[in-house]
């Protein structure tokens, strides 16, 4: 593992070292800054670094800053002053001129600003330097928030990459917006300006060409049309709130402007569960009467078994992918699957997607219990053991095969937003129309407002009470062409 410059270590215990900028020299009262990590793993160091590294840079930043503001136009008037009195200091003549030797003039220049910044302030810039200061800068504050983000780690978890890279795409909006400026000089009103901004941006800004190059306000003057949806950008929002909440704890700003900010749904918006929509009856019969259920025609099982569990069950499509062959387990003679992170490659999206929904009745019919024992027969420890693990989970081949098949079928209609969540979709549809309640139909989706707990499924009663639930789907008309499963042919 390589490691920064500025690390180094001592009777096994891991340093931090760090040159100061020459200019800054005067102010800080030393050549280098140097500190303890208290740590003998190089992993633990490399993360305190980045973030030490990432405060420093920021405080130097902004003591640079503040030596090069001047007055431009009595720039002239500073090259010889004479008779120069500073608090109770008598200099006579300051002469900075150093005939066109920029770095001298600049070094001289820089040495007297220091001066008067001394004189105006009666702490010492010593402890100026090593007192955190509010005026950290956006930047440096999203880099230290991203690197402690990706050290919360504990052994039961591993740190998602995906969603820490999200939030941090999201945070850099801030920058992008605002420039680089102090954490804490962020007000009410610019969050306002921000939301307002970004509820005019079109969707997947980054991989349009037309966009390439353009500042934000330079993209909303183009006054796209296919903008963020209201949801979108109240994910923006609640990242910017969380980070400032961040910030306010480490004292890096008082306030957080983004708190309980509000992002109003014009009327035109979708509700919620439009946001996807189902696939309808002549696509679900399209679907399911194609060669990969007819004749068999597919290269891995999991494009039989994908679609069918999906809409059998209401899963995500990543719920599915990663399970394992415990994962399928049995109660009151009845199998379950079992939606869990257990494991360390296994997530869900939020805690109440942990539950358990019965194998349906149709599934049993399409031998999924014969596929299961056949895939264990070979030696394999998942139920789609040709699904391989990336950064999104088990479910990127299979999401990058569902777009081709969606494709090839000619299954996209222009009004519509369907994918393989579409199954689920079709799912919650089926139960809203049957008037189930909300709070059955969150057992089986996995929705926030949940009330039955996970731990409780293995009464009898509550398994009786999901089996019945999750057999009221009925899609054997759409699926009546489906040829079940065999072993014998693979």
């Amino acid at each position: 593992m390589s490691l920064p410059s500025y690390l180094f270590q001592r009777n096994q215990i891991w340093y931090f070292r760090q040159r100061i900028p020459i200019e800054l020299v005067p102010i800080c009262g030393r050549k280098e800054f140097k500190s303890s990590l208290k740590t003998r793993d190089a992993i633990v160091a490399k993360r305190r670094g980045v973030k030490l590294a990432s405060r420093l840079w920021n405080q130097f930043e902004f003591l640079q800053r503040d030596l090069m503001k001047k007055d431009d136009n009595n720039f002239a008037e500073l090259i010889t002053l004479k008779e120069v009195v500073i608090g109770d200091k008598r200099f006579g003549e300051v002469n900075i001129d150093h005939e066109g030797d920029f770095e001298k003039e600049q070094a001289t220049l820089n040495a007297f600003l220091n001066i008067i910044s001394e004189s105006k302030s009666k702490d010492s810039a010593h402890q100026q330097f090593a007192s955190q200061s509010t005026n950290i800068l956006l930047e440096g504050a999203i880099t230290e928030y991203i690197a402690n983000k990706r050290e919360e780690v504990d052994n039961e978890s591993v740190a998602d990459e995906k969603t820490i890279s999200a939030t941090e795409g999201k945070l850099k909006r801030l920058v992008e917006f605002f420039g680089n400026v102090p954490v804490d000089t962020l007000l009410r009103k610019d969050a306002e300006k921000f939301r307002n901004t970004l509820l005019k941006l079109p969707k997947n800004m980054n991989k349009l060409r037309a966009y390439r190059g353009l500042s934000l306000h330079e993209v909303v003057a183009l006054s796209p049309t296919d903008t963020l949806s209201t949801s979108t950008v109240k994910s923006y929002i609640e990242v910017a709130s969380t980070f400032y909440k961040w910030c306010t704890l480490n004292e890096y700003a008082k306030t957080n402007p983004f708190e309980s900010l509000r992002i109003k749904k014009p009327k035109s918006a979708k509700k919620e569960i439009e946001e996807r929509d189902p696939w309808d009856h002549e696509q679900l019969t399209t679907i399911f009467s194609t060669p990969v259920y007819t004749h068999h025609e597919f290269k891995h099982n999991y494009h039989f078994w994908l679609p069918l569990i999906g809409l059998h069950t209401g899963a995500r499509m990543n719920e599915i992918c990663q399970l394992y062959h415990d994962d399928i387990v049995k109660i009151e003679g009845h199998l379950f699957f079992k939606f869990s992170e257990d494991r360390p490659d296994q997530k869900l999206k939020t805690r109440s997607s942990r539950r358990l929904i019965p194998v349906h009745q149709k599934l049993l019919a399409m031998n999924f219990e014969e596929y299961m024992y056949w895939s264990k027969e070979k030696g394999h420890d998942r139920l789609f053991q040709s699904l391989t693990l990336t950064r999104d989970g088990y479910s990127k081949n299979a999401s990058n095969w569902f777009s081709r098949f969606r494709e090839s079928h000619n299954l996209r209609k222009t009004d519509k937003k369907q994918d393989f969540h579409s199954f689920r979709h079709n799912v919650s549809d089926y139960f809203k129309q049957s008037d189930i309640s909300d709070t059955q139909a969150a057992a089986i989706l996995g929705h926030a407002d949940q009330t039955i707990t996970y731990g409780r499924y293995g009464k009898d009663l509550e398994a009786s009470k999901l089996i019945e639930l999750i057999e009221k789907l009925d899609f054997s008309e759409e699926t009546s062409h489906v040829k079940p499963w065999k072993a014998q042919l693979y």
